[in-house]
């Protein structure tokens, strides 16, 4: 049984009489979701003669009926929220705007559906906050003197309780450990939520997500909203002793997300340790109300989530690896929407399956989220039309398969043409260098609806490239276009005020004492930009700024290499390999116009490095191999069209060069 509503309004008697009146009752799950419509619509009913007379005698601005404290009923589940026992609803009428809402509350946060006037004649639409779950009810008029219609009341709790479930799943994260069986055994990972991979935040250009982080794990946890600019907001950002210091176990930081002009797919992940092996998940970021795609809308988007699985706790893998300073254990596994697929062992009655409709065209919105590794993906028979790429519309592009660094997004339409059948959809790693590599492949099945496709045909496989073929590579990341339409149009900074260059290159340092090290003679592997590397402070770079505190960090990273030589070389001197350890930054002024040449060097073990910048996003408009001419290669820039990324690959033995518009203070 529930509470009845006197013994609810007993709080209310309690509260000092303030402008905001809040009257507390709870009502249980039977009457929300109750298959007799007579008991709810008694009940709204109920609610809204009480509201109405508790409006006109006390004349308050706010009045909120909250159904308080349902953690107490301890059987009580809205709608199988992971949020059970924490969860609030909330009808809201707010007397100056003349509006109405329904709010619900999980973890002490509010999130918040109102109905706002339109016009002077009081027309209202609704609109769902959660954007996937976006649609309109009819528009209807509301007097000052029927304000509180059972319809209105009625119709925004039969609209919006169904939907409460995936809304709070995305505002919410929840940090811990959940166990997972992956390659025949089973251990804890960290996730949020309790998923792998974590749950997708929807949003449109131009709003505002507010995500309150609970870490509840063993580690210190950051999150990072990847190609999100946050402008004027780095302190959500998210990077380890960058912009924030780290969420403790046990606590809690609430994080604001604003998607200002972002379109498209990012995603988030931990920005702590290795922890984003297993804590990350997509973002889709539609278009603000009132626009569309620049293409004909897809039949249904699909987030494609590639990553990597470890048997052993990839915490273990990280302390291995900087303990040896060698380099660290290859994953087991690579995963497609966190499974393995077919081809490795148990795994198959996991497999990720998409079922598809003859006729029908699909949006996948793919991500790699590997730790490591730049990966090729294809589909067998079918052709993938690349229209975007980090969360930045491109011209389309035809093409049989893809290739993706880490970090990056890649969204593509495919059609389904086939009438029937099973198709695999294939991904595997590429690498230039002698790094060793995991070299398997991960599958997920497309499979057309009907008779014929039946579970037990076989898959066909997709022609993949091979792991080094660096021709395909750069073929494919070579052709990215920017969209540069009316709607989207291209502003490649021309005037460079601020010119750059800078290596990318794996080094060597000592080995402690008393230490065994895996790195070449004995050495430990460390990475460097312009022969400098990264040592964390204490206390986050931001706040240190920010309150002019001494000692954090320097402001002397060289615009230019310490050291001028053939970078791609097969030998070189001893001390070029030892970088300084230091923490020094490059601060630039506000609206200057940036170009960084990305060198990659063949020091100790050339690789194919990805590079994101936080808070920006970038114009590519050059790369190449070899050394970079600071006279020729210019000469090969696309000014006119080139894609706007946040994240890109730095060949090894080549370069690339990115400009872009230091306007986001940060």
């Amino acid at each position: 049984m529930y509470p009845s509503l006197s013994e609810g309004l007993h709080q209310y008697e309690s509260l000092p009489r303030s402008l905001n009146l809040s009257i507390s009752v709870s009502i249980s799950l039977s009457l929300l979701n109750s298959q007799s419509l007579f008991r709810t619509i008694l009940l709204s009913l109920y609610l809204c003669t009480y509201l109405a007379a508790i409006c006109l005698i006390h004349r308050r601005e706010t009045l909120s009926l909250l159904v308080d404290r349902i953690e107490k009923l301890t059987e009580l589940r809205l709608f199988d929220m992971f949020l059970a026992g924490s969860t609030l609803i909330s009808l809201i009428m707010s007397g100056p705007n003349n509006s109405i809402g329904v709010s619900y509350r999980g973890s002490y946060r509010w999130n918040l559906i109102m109905i706002k006037p339109r016009n002077s004649e009081r027309d209202f639409l609704y609109k769902s906050r959660n954007p996937y779950y976006r649609y309109d009810l009819e528009s209807f008029r509301v007097r000052r003197k029927d304000f509180y219609l059972l319809s209105t009341v009625t119709k925004l709790l039969k609209e919006f309780i169904p939907r409460l479930s995936h809304t709070a799943d995305g505002l919410i994260f929840q940090v811990k450990e959940a166990p997972y069986t992956r390659l025949c055994s089973t251990k804890k990972i960290l996730t949020v939520n309790g998923k792998f991979p974590g749950p997708t935040l929807y949003a449109h250009k131009e709003e505002t997500l507010i995500v309150d982080v609970y870490n509840r794990g063993k580690y210190n946890i950051t999150i990072h909203w990847h190609g999100v600019k946050m402008p004027r907001y780095p302190w959500s950002d998210g990077p380890e002793y960058i912009t924030q210091c780290a969420i403790k176990p046990g606590g809690k930081f609430s994080q604001k997300v604003i998607f200002s002009a972002e379109e498209g797919t990012l995603w988030w992940h931990a920005h702590s340790d290795w922890s984003r092996a297993t804590v990350h998940g997509a973002i889709i970021v539609y278009p603000k109300h009132g626009t569309v795609y620049p293409f004909p809308k897809p039949y249904a988007e699909v987030p494609i989530l590639l990553g990597e699985w470890w048997k052993q706790d990839v915490m273990k893998v990280l302390e291995e690896f900087v303990r040896t300073g060698g380099t660290p254990n290859d994953s087991d596994a690579f995963t497609i929407n966190g499974q393995p697929g077919d081809l490795y062992p148990c795994s198959k009655p996991g497999t990720f399956k998409l079922t598809v409709e003859h006729g029908k065209t699909y949006l996948l919105r793919i991500i790699n989220a590997a730790m490591n590794e730049i990966l090729f993906l294809s589909m067998a028979k079918h052709k993938l039309t690349v229209v975007g790429a980090d969360a930045s519309y491109t011209k389309p592009l035809k093409t049989k398969y893809i290739t993706i660094s880490p970090g990056q997004t890649i969204d593509a339409l495919f059609h389904a043409n086939r009438h029937h059948g099973r198709y695999y959809i294939a991904a595997r790693a590429y690498s230039a260098g002698n790094i060793p590599i995991d070299n398997t492949t991960t599958t997920a099945i497309i499979q057309y609806a009907g008779k014929k496709s039946t579970a037990t045909s076989p898959p066909l496989f997709p022609h993949l490239p091979y792991y080094n073929d660096t021709r395909a590579m750069v073929n494919f990341t070579g052709s990215l276009r920017s969209l540069g339409s009316k709607d989207h149009p291209v502003n490649v900074p021309l005037k460079i005020t601020n010119p750059m260059i800078s290596t990318v290159s794996v080094n060597t340092l000592p080995c402690h004492p008393n230490r065994t090290c895996m790195g070449p003679n004995g050495t430990r592997l460390a990475a460097s930009m312009n022969n400098l590397s990264w040592v964390n402070p204490s206390l986050d770079i931001l706040q240190a700024y920010y309150y002019h505190v001494k000692g954090v960090f320097g402001g002397r990273f060289p615009n230019f290499p310490p050291y001028v030589f053939n970078f791609t070389a097969d030998y070189f001197p001893m001390e070029l390999e030892i970088p300084k350890k230091t923490r020094q930054v490059k601060i630039l002024k506000y609206d200057s116009t940036v170009e960084v040449v990305f060198q990659g060097t063949n020091l100790v073990a050339g690789i194919d490095h990805p590079i994101h910048l936080h808070g920006h996003s970038f114009y590519v408009v050059g790369w190449g191999f070899g050394n970079y001419d600071k006279f020729k290669d210019p000469l090969t820039y696309n000014l006119v069209d080139p894609p706007l990324l946040n994240t890109v690959p730095v060949p090894r033995n080549g370069w690339i060069t990115i400009r872009f518009k230091a306007n986001n203070p940060g």
